[in-house]
């Protein structure tokens, strides 16, 4: 019985998304560096992060342009062995889940203490035609610098970050406008 509750649970955090224009946002993982581990709950404060932006701005557009959106708690990890490899599952995550912008991203832990936080997304291109040409490693820039520890409020004053979150922020407000032909 546990275990079909579990695959139900399971199912149901990662069952298709409805309608036409869909974010989500994949908890980060931490990079394996064979040293100090990367905090889990500093990872989740990071991915909630990003999904509280993008759902900042997804509630900002008319009701016409608003997507559907899932968070890290409901999206499974993006993993893989190197860029390419991540980016291949982010595809067929981004595809499977119908969502049409799916952020995920690395955590390093640096030598002195403070994260290496390293943002991707995908966009699924079946109804964007130019979807490959914006998405992969580094499309949002290199690596972000994010001073531990992770208190309330401290990703918003890092100015790095902010700069990212807000092109994500623009990508969103652009795909919607984009997906009801405005």
């Amino acid at each position: 019985i546990f275990a079909a509750a579990a695959g139900g649970y399971l199912y149901y955090r990662s069952a298709p998304m409805q309608g036409g224009y869909n974010m989500a946002v994949a908890r980060f993982t931490a990079a394996e560096s064979g040293g100090p581990a990367v905090s889990g709950e500093d990872v989740s404060k990071i991915s909630q992060y990003f999904f509280d932006v993008i759902e900042e701005e997804a509630g900002r557009l008319p009701a016409i342009m608003r997507p559907e959106t899932r968070g890290p708690d409901r999206i499974p990890p993006v993993r893989g062995a190197d860029d390419a490899a991540r980016q291949a599952v982010a595809e067929r995550l981004a595809k499977r889940l119908k969502a049409t912008i799916l952020v995920y991203g690395q955590v390093h832990l640096l030598p002195d203490g403070a994260y290496e936080v390293q943002p991707e997304f995908t966009v699924e291109s079946a109804g964007f035609f130019f979807g490959s040409y914006i998405t992969g490693p580094s499309r949002l820039g290199g690596p972000i610098r994010v001073e531990t520890p992770i208190e309330s409020g401290s990703l918003a004053l890092n100015a790095e970050l902010a700069a990212r979150t807000q092109a994500l922020q623009r990508l969103v407000g652009g795909l919607g406008a984009y997906s009801v032909g405005d």
